[in-house]
Parts: structure tokens; C-alpha cells; sequence
């Protein structure tokens, strides 16, 4: 005979314990989801350095891929810097003409961190300083 569960705990008093299918919610799961997050990144890195070898190398329409790929949040990042949309996307615009510019540099930094990075310093440059308006 099976014993339902009781809505105020176990059927011998015991306090109720919701049961948990293995893997949900607990530490393996997560691990699972960290471990493909990682997994992505990495594919994408590589990805983004076949992009940089290709304008590299003169293919000039590579650079819509990353365009594709890292305008949004590169012009996000710059609209939380600046806090107005025509600065933002002046901004975006400016750090992948950087981006072009430095190609010969092989300073080993992956493409979005660069991008990430030149945003947040031309975007940080681009704010009026304290006092002006």
C-alpha cells in the first residue's frame, strides 16, 4: 500500500521534504550549465579569431560578423556609460573603426574584450566632464 504525503509533513510526523529529481536545481546542473557556457565562449573566441585573421587579411565584409555579433551589447554597454542613444551609437560606431585600425596589433586580447574595453574607455571619454553641459 502506498502512502500519500501529507500536506503538513511526512505521514509519521517528520517534517515535509520536497522530493527533487536528481540534477534539478542542484549543484549539478549548474556545473553542466557553467561547463557549456564555457564550452560557447570558447567556440566563439575561435570563431572570432578566424573574423580577425579574414580582415586580416583584407576581407573587409568579415567585419560584419562581429558587427553582427557585438553591436548590440557594445552599444548597450556605451548607453550605460553615456545615458543618451545618438552618443551611444556614435561611440559603437567609433570603437569598431578603432577595432579596424588597430588589426595590425596583435595584442592577443580576443576581439569582444577589446571591443568591451575601447567602448568603455571612449565612451568614458566621451562624457562631459563635471561641471560642463
Amino acid at each position: 500500500m502506498h502512502s500519500i504525503p501529507h500536506l503538513d509533513g511526512r505521514p509519521d510526523g517528520g517534517p515535509a521534504t520536497p522530493a527533487t529529481p536528481a540534477g534539478i536545481g542542484g549543484g549539478a546542473a549548474k556545473g553542466h550549465r557553467e561547463a557549456a557556457r564555457l564550452r560557447l565562449a570558447a567556440a566563439r573566441r575561435s570563431e572570432d579569431a578566424e573574423v580577425v585573421a579574414r580582415l586580416r587579411n583584407g576581407e573587409l565584409p568579415a567585419l560584419d560578423v562581429l558587427w553582427d555579433r557585438y553591436a548590440r551589447a557594445v552599444f548597450l554597454r556605451c548607453w550605460r556609460v553615456l545615458r543618451e542613444r545618438q552618443p551611444a551609437w556614435d561611440v559603437t560606431h567609433d570603437t569598431f573603426l578603432a577595432f579596424l585600425a588597430h588589426l595590425p596589433c596583435r595584442c592577443g586580447l580576443p576581439a569582444r574584450e577589446w571591443l568591451f574595453a575601447t567602448c568603455t574607455q571612449l565612451a568614458s571619454e566621451h562624457q562631459p566632464k563635471r561641471g560642463e553641459a
